[in-house]
């Protein structure tokens, strides 16, 4: 429901979809200055952006391809969450957590729109399952994975 129509769904670009497809082109761009973070409009860490930019090289400068990455990470969302919810509460309640997130009328909107804010999203998903896995195994390596996505999330948004 996240990916399919995304050229079309929905209509238009938003001002803030259409400015960070800019400032991820001129990211990547051949002898371009490569900052840690995004100072103007932007005002992010600039690693969502540069992801942005090589898939904009790889795809073009369409709508869909400013799109397709909020679109994938909020599609992950609903089967992290079942795990998530699952190792906490139960099979039945990750069910329904997965299901509901899967169905959600404001997940599946944002996820269609070109923001950085729901690949953020999936990646605090993310680091609690980690954390939830390493507080029940001990494993080291949950809690580095855990730390390494923290990392990332907050360097993706605010």
């Amino acid at each position: 429901m996240r990916v399919p129509g995304l050229e079309n769904a929905p209509p238009g670009l938003w001002f803030d979809e259409a400015q960070n497809g800019i400032v991820a082109r001129q990211l990547v761009a051949p002898g371009a200055y490569h900052p840690a973070f995004l100072s103007d409009f932007t005002q992010m860490g600039s690693l969502y952006f540069y992801a942005l930019g090589l898939v904009l090289n790889i795809f073009g400068g369409e709508v869909w391809p400013l799109r397709i990455i909020p679109a994938i990470a909020g599609a992950l969302i609903a089967p992290m969450l079942y795990l998530l919810a699952t190792r906490l509460f139960g099979w039945r309640v990750g069910l329904a957590a997965g299901g509901l997130i899967a169905v959600s009328a404001w997940n599946i909107a944002i996820s269609r729109l070109g923001f950085a804010s729901m690949v953020t999203v999936a990646l605090d998903v993310a680091v609690y399952l980690c954390m939830v896995q390493a507080l029940r195994t001990g494993r080291l390596g949950y809690y580095a994975l855990g730390g390494v996505l923290l990392g990332l999330a907050l360097q993706m948004y605010y």
